[in-house]
């Protein structure tokens, strides 16, 4: 658990914006091979509007609401101590929401440089 919680915070602090796509420029126009490294920064800086610690702070929020009642739900079933569940519930619902939130958040950076890329003309490959 304390590796899936470092995980989430060294993913929040690294934006995804800095992605390099590889980007096959063999049949581009030389307009656009001479402006590509602009039109990339462009793209990285409408990525960057995507933040990872922003949907990692929402879904560990989500995470935690949802762990909680799953654990007070389960206690009160099976007759074991409801708070102590629920509690254990919210920590574990939290961090899993929070690493998940994170991890879209920077996929969701690379696919919007992908798309921007390949919405100005190139051949986005990767």
């Amino acid at each position: 658990m304390k590796k899936l919680c470092l995980l989430a915070i060294i993913l929040a602090l690294t934006s995804c914006a800095g992605y390099r796509p590889i980007v096959d420029l063999q049949y581009a126009s030389p307009e656009s091979i001479s402006t590509y490294e602009e039109n990339l920064k462009d793209c990285q800086r409408y990525a960057d509007q995507i933040s990872p610690a922003g949907r990692g702070a929402t879904g560990a929020v989500i995470g935690g609401v949802v762990g909680g009642l799953l654990g007070l739900a389960v206690g009160l079933a099976f007759g074991v101590n409801p708070a102590e569940l629920a509690g254990f519930g919210a920590a574990v619902g939290g961090i899993q929401g929070a690493a998940g939130g994170v991890a879209n958040g920077g996929m969701s950076q690379v696919d919007a440089i992908r798309q921007c890329l390949a919405g100005r003309g190139y051949r986005v490959l990767q």
